[in-house]
């Protein structure tokens, strides 16, 4: 039985999606949903561009990290309004590092059963061809059921 589920949100239209899965497939189980959004502090823009060994001394790095992490906030708000509207119990995450480890590791940390994720999200094409997508990383990856939604 499916007692707690995880949704990866970017606050794209794919992951938009997969909330609505999540809410549909949690009301169905009477399962607890988790939120998590991933503020990315690794990866080929994060890499060329950030100090992400120490960000709170790079003050360009800094903000970029600040920016991400209110951008996380205002969509992990707005998926957790949606849920409870739903009326369905929530917790929300916001580690931080690569998408696909972190989502990995807040649905083992938190029991989760089941992780739902978008097919698409904000990266790039070319981010995308150059070392793949979140969702298949996941799907590959994940020790528990993993559902990608297009």
């Amino acid at each position: 039985m499916i007692r707690r589920i995880l949704v990866a949100i970017d606050g794209s239209e794919g992951s938009a999606k997969a909330l609505d899965v999540s809410i549909s497939e949690a009301k169905k189980r009477d399962a607890e949903l988790h939120i998590v959004y991933v503020i990315q502090t690794s990866g080929l823009y994060q890499d060329i561009m950030m100090n992400t060994a120490d960000p709170v001394g790079d003050p360009a790095s800094y903000r970029t990290l600040q920016l991400l992490t209110d951008e996380g906030k205002k969509v992990t708000a707005a998926a957790e309004d949606h849920a409870k509207q739903e009326g369905l119990h929530t917790h929300t995450h916001l580690p931080d590092g690569h998408p696909g480890d972190m989502i990995i590791n807040t649905a083992i940390e938190n029991e989760s059963e089941m992780i739902i994720i978008g097919s698409h999200g904000k990266r790039g094409m070319i981010e995308e061809f150059l070392i793949g997508s979140v969702s298949m990383f996941v799907a590959t990856h994940s020790p528990v059921t993993t559902m990608i939604v297009k």
